[in-house]
């Protein structure tokens, strides 16, 4: 192999993130306001107080709670439009109605 062939990198680039709560820092009682997934690593059952770690499980629920109906939305879509095409036309339709909603309520006085 020469010096000039390029080495290719697989796998997921490291994500810059940091933790949210330090070592020193006391353990959460409330889910932090601040905490947001793009900055900081995802929070752990042990970075709760052990009488409040049902918070830790509750955002795991709803988080999960949420991709389960994107989900089924997805397979509703699929059995009613066979194809990709069909589908990616029925998003787009659904995306500019939602556009011309939002427009019909901010000029809802004007019209």
């Amino acid at each position: 192999m020469s010096e000039s062939t390029a080495t290719v990198k697989r796998g997921r680039k490291p994500a810059n993130k940091v933790a949210y709560r330090q070592e020193d820092s006391p353990l959460l009682t409330a889910w932090p306001v601040d905490f947001d997934p793009s900055k900081h690593t995802p929070l752990t059952p042990e970075d709760f107080t052990p009488e409040v770690e049902y918070i830790y499980w509750d955002n795991r629920a709803e988080v999960y709670r949420k991709r389960m109906q994107d989900a089924e939305r997805e397979a509703d879509l699929c059995r009613k439009f066979g194809s990709k095409e069909q589908r990616a036309k029925v998003s787009q339709m659904e995306k500019l109605k939602s556009q011309l909603e939002a427009l019909k309520a901010e000029l809802g006085d004007l019209v």
